[in-house]
């Protein structure tokens, strides 16, 4: 038997491309770059891109609102490269987004280099931004 059917949405609606929710045009690997966009931008600022407490808002802010700066979230800036990165990632249109993950990995292997992420500084940031008891924030 299978868990998925042809043209049903699966997925976690907060995490889920734009065009996932709303049947427009086809889906690849774009898609994807999407959701990999929002886990970003939760490990950067320990929140969802876009918070509702009811379904239906969320998933029209998803489809409608542009992705806010994840610096701004965080209250902190991060490495304006990556920050550009996440927010491609995080774009409306797939046109719009990086056509593939090793595109993506051009930009962040320098980004390594140029900012180097130490355990200690991870330590420190989690210690901060960790979502109380270990949760990730809810969608609503």
């Amino acid at each position: 038997s299978s868990v998925t059917m042809a043209d049903v949405p699966v997925g976690t609606p907060a995490f889920m491309a734009p065009e996932q929710l709303g049947g427009d045009g086809p889906m690849d690997a774009r898609t994807d770059l999407y959701g990999l966009g929002s886990v970003a931008f939760w490990m950067l600022t320990g929140r969802l891109v876009f918070e509702a407490a009811a379904l239906h808002t969320l998933l029209a802010l998803l489809v409608t609102r542009p992705a806010p700066s994840p610096s701004a979230v965080r209250g902190e800036a991060i490495p304006a490269e990556l920050e550009a990165l996440v927010l491609r990632c995080l774009a409306k249109e797939p046109a719009d987004r990086p056509g593939s993950a090793e595109e993506m990995l051009e930009v962040l292997e320098p980004l390594a280099v140029a900012h180097p992420w130490t355990a200690a500084d991870a330590a420190g940031w989690w210690e901060k931004h960790q979502p109380a008891a270990g949760k990730v924030p809810a969608a609503g």
